[in-house]
């Protein structure tokens, strides 16, 4: 059985030129980058060199970027930055929303599109004293976020805006300078790089730093040299193939939309439609079925359930409860995001595995 992966948004497979970054120094270059002999100095190097391919990728400079271990880690080295209070959105990844920030954290709610109101968020924010987190876009919808209209609002403010970018580097263009944030947060493997790490973006001048970095390094202790290599490669393809990729990940959503549709009829309901989202993303509920049952129903495929439970038992998950979704109706929800190398075939199978587990499931 050939599984049907689409489920991008969780992780990504290895890229062959992330892959080929990553071999040296997982063979004969094994010196620690702070030694300073002839393998010691080698390994600073790629550290150096995949400082600066990151940075290229999002507009910033090499001096600018710090690798961490993920995304996580980055969030929240990043809120730390500002720990007596914070704002954020209901539609941000639990990695900012659950981070510990002091004092307070404040949560705004979106309305039912799932897209925060920018005015909204920065009336929520104190001046001179708070940091303000917008996720660039939703890891369970997709739904792009507002952050340069937020970053419009609080300029002069004395404000620090995060965002995290890790679900939407590679899909969309993502550019520090346009979007007019101070920290961004990155992660390798939603881009075609390897697990286990990803970096923080701190603009110069913003009047904070990472407290313990050191080398481009965002805290203590040995880094993965092999896996920031792979990092490096694989932002810079993924930078440079952003716009094709989008354009033929969009088309891939829109045919699997389509035929959904086809087969289930409009009660099929996809969330945030009508509003920006990943060109990979579609986040879909078909009725009187629960999403646990139905991708169980299709073993081969693989993506990810955004309810469970059925009837009176549902649970949602974060992102279909801040958009107030009913249970009822979002029980069947599932997310689906394709990738670099889904192919036509791969949507239609997929379609049509979900159209008749639907159908026996409900019969």
């Amino acid at each position: 059985m050939r599984p049907i992966y689409l489920d991008h948004n969780a992780t990504t497979p290895l890229a062959p030129p992330a892959q080929e970054a990553m071999l040296p120094f997982l063979a004969d270059q094994y010196g620690h980058p702070f030694a300073d002999h002839m393998l010691g100095r080698a390994a600073a190097q790629a550290i150096e060199d995949a400082r600066a391919r990151v940075a290229a990728a999002i507009g910033a400079a090499a001096e600018e970027v710090y690798f961490c271990s993920g995304a996580t880690e980055s969030c929240h080295a990043a809120l730390a930055m500002r720990p007596r209070w914070a704002v954020t959105t209901a539609v941000d990844h639990h990695a900012v929303r659950d981070a510990p920030c002091g004092e307070d954290l404040v949560v705004v709610s979106v309305p039912p599109s799932g897209v925060a109101a920018a005015e909204a968020v920065a009336d929520a924010a104190v001046d001179g004293e708070t940091l303000v987190s917008v996720v660039h876009a939703n890891n369970e919808v997709g739904l792009v976020q507002p952050v340069s209209d937020v970053a419009a609002l609080l300029e002069g403010r004395g404000v620090l805006l995060h965002t995290d970018a890790s679900q939407s580097f590679g899909k969309i263009p993502v550019d520090v300078g346009e979007l007019g944030v101070d920290l961004l947060t990155l992660t390798a493997h939603k881009c075609y790089g390897p697990k286990g790490v990803g970096a923080l973006y701190v603009r110069a001048g913003c009047g904070v730093g990472p407290p313990r970095a050191r080398g481009g390094l965002l805290g203590p202790g040995t880094p993965d040299v092999a896996a920031i290599a792979g990092f490096g490669a694989a932002a810079e393809l993924a930078a440079r193939c952003v716009t094709e990729s989008a354009a033929r990940m969009a088309g891939m959503t829109q045919r699997l939309v389509d035929e959904l549709r086809s087969g289930v009829g409009e009660e099929l309901v996809v969330w945030g439609e009508g509003f920006e989202r990943l060109p990979n993303t579609v986040a879909v509920a078909l009725p009187g079925v629960s999403a646990e049952s139905l991708l169980a129903a299709c073993p081969e495929l693989c993506a990810t359930p955004l309810a469970s439970g059925a009837g009176g038992g549902v649970s949602l998950c974060p992102t279909l409860r801040a958009m107030g979704a009913e249970p009822d109706r979002a029980q069947g929800s599932v997310r689906l995001s394709v990738g670099w190398h889904t192919e036509p075939e791969d949507v239609t199978r997929a379609a049509g595995l979900l159209v008749d587990a639907w159908e026996r499931l409900t019969s």
